[in-house]
């Protein structure tokens, strides 16, 4: 398609989203595939510089991350729906003359990310590269020069270029990542997302992935070029291996060019991250197409997407996974996770289906074995950053809400037996969940009574775990003496919070043969 209009425009802008996608998940496979300890055959030495490779991957990972989501931005701002989806691995892309393959962290797979990151300045045969190209577009900065090319062009003769929802476009003040830092590219998870709403807006995006990713049309040193070129000279000075056996494009069902995995318990850890980002893909292109969805649904959307999925599912789910034994007999190599978008992600286009099939995705079998197996559900819930983003008030109703909502679905889905940890972050000001009273007001304000209730009349018991975080945990806990004194004060408070669900009549019987001496705190009459 050459045809220099928004159709031309959609075109390239969909393939910049698999291209930024597909480097996103290559990065993250290799990030994951570092050894973690001592009992894996490294030293302390050792450890410390794979940390330090495996930290400055994840940072590149998160800036394509970034990426992806300003592509996206530019998609939604022309009216094009987003467009998550990428084929399976490995496969074969004119880009770069490397196939797209997910590979644990190696030199080999560092010289493939150099080349993917190449400036259009750098001769390809200083850049490993492994064949002549075949296509328009040998490196990122040229996909992304025609398009800023093609935009130019479209602007100059299309007034209303830019029609779509400024409002559905996702930026990073909403999502906490707006919050810059000495030597970050982004906000504090190195990602900046910004609005696109008129071509200065485009073209300064455009910009911002290419001085990133290739450096163009300076090396900078902090482009990812330049990044990859330091690793890749520090693991070739290093002589150590520190990564796991992780074999290459593993899948639970295979195609050329895969590894399947037999061993049982990975292949059920990997059905449980492939259902877990399918999820994430499905909630992130709802939030990026959403229409008329409440402001508190477009929370839950975005609170749901950009933190517990990848934090505390993909993240940690795949970590497990490059330490499993991928085969049955084990053979030496581990599994990892596959990535499998299923080519295209489906775009929910409908408020009430969308919902009802992200609620369908919730219901995930695979998860319920996994929370009866284990007997826990651990859940954060963060008062501060909560506070932050809507204000205490608005932020303590809509986590109580939450509460009960997860306490209504274990119910309706026969999951009972199972023990809720309620992981909660607070304090530093009453703005973020602090309490201008005591320790115990501040305490019983975290956990109130109705959604301890609610897990007690489900079957369902309950863990609460706090962290006092920043200054309020060096006020509270800065030296031992503050230590023992506060840890004084919320243990009295601990030992009354005993949960009981008991009709009115025995409530009133209880107290009255308990009389006047025993304080009850919660009573769930």
């Amino acid at each position: 398609m050459n045809t220099g209009d928004r159709a031309e425009l959609l075109h390239l802008l969909a393939r910049a989203a698999e291209v930024e996608h597909s480097l996103m998940a290559q990065y993250l496979f290799a990030a994951y595939s570092f050894k973690q300890d001592a009992s894996e055959g490294l030293t302390d030495e050792q450890l410390n510089r794979a940390f330090e490779w495996e930290r400055m991957v994840l940072l590149v990972a998160r800036q394509e991350m970034e990426h992806l989501g300003l592509v996206t931005n530019l998609l939604t701002a022309l009216g094009g729906a987003p467009s998550l989806g990428h084929p399976r691995f490995p496969y074969a892309t004119p880009l770069y003359g490397h196939v797209m393959a997910l590979e644990p962290f190696s030199v080999p797979a560092l010289q493939k990310f150099v080349c993917f990151e190449r400036p259009d300045e750098i001769d390809p045969a200083d850049a490993f590269w492994t064949a002549p190209p075949d296509d328009a577009y040998t490196t990122i900065s040229a996909l992304y020069g025609r398009i800023k090319t093609v935009l130019v062009a479209t602007a100059a003769r299309t007034p209303n270029l830019f029609v779509g929802p400024p409002d559905a476009q996702v930026t990073g003040g909403p999502i906490g990542t707006d919050f810059p830092r000495i030597g970050a590219l982004g906000g504090s998870y190195d990602v900046f997302l910004r609005p696109v709403t008129d071509l200065p807006g485009a073209l300064g995006v455009i910009d911002l992935v290419i001085e990133q990713g290739e450096g163009a049309p300076l090396d900078h040193e902090i482009s990812h070029y330049r990044r990859f070129l330091d690793i890749l000279a520090a693991v070739e000075q290093a002589g150590f291996d520190p990564a796991r056996p992780v074999v290459t494009n593993p899948v639970r069902s295979g195609t050329a060019g895969t590894t399947v995995v037999t061993n049982e318990a990975a292949r059920t850890v990997m059905a449980l991250f492939d259902e877990a980002y399918a999820l994430l893909l499905a909630l992130l292109s709802r939030l990026f197409a959403h229409t008329d969805e409440s402001e508190d649904e477009v929370t839950v959307l975005r609170s749901l997407a950009f933190m517990p999925l990848m934090t505390m599912a993909i993240r940690p789910l795949a970590e497990v996974l490059t330490a499993m034994p991928a085969q049955d007999p084990d053979d030496g190599t581990t599994a990892g996770p596959s990535f499998d978008t299923g080519g295209a992600v489906a775009l929910l286009p409908h408020r009430e289906a969308a919902w009802t099939v992200l609620e369908e995705a919730l219901r995930s079998p695979h998860y319920r074995a996994y929370l009866k197996s284990t007997g826990r559900l651990a859940l954060q819930f963060g008062y501060s950053d909560s506070g932050r983003y809507v204000g205490q008030l608005a932020a303590s109703y809509l986590i109580e809400r939450l509460r009960l909502k997860i306490g209504q679905t274990l119910a309706a889905h026969g999951i009972t037996g199972v023990e809720v940890i309620l992981f909660d972050t607070h304090g530093e000001s009453v703005g973020r969940g602090a309490h201008p009273g005591s320790l115990a007001d501040r305490l019983k304000y975290l956990s109130p009574t109705a959604s301890r209730q609610a897990f007690n009349k489900a079957g369902l018991s309950v863990r609460e775990e706090s962290a006092f975080q920043g200054g309020d945990g060096y006020l509270l806990f800065g030296t031992p003496e503050l230590a023992v004194a506060t840890i004084t004060c919320i243990a009295p408070w601990c030992a009354t919070q005993t949960v009981r669900c008991e009709c009115p009549e025995e409530a009133a019987e209880r107290r009255s043969r308990q009389g006047t001496e025993c304080v009850v705190v919660d009573d769930l009459a």
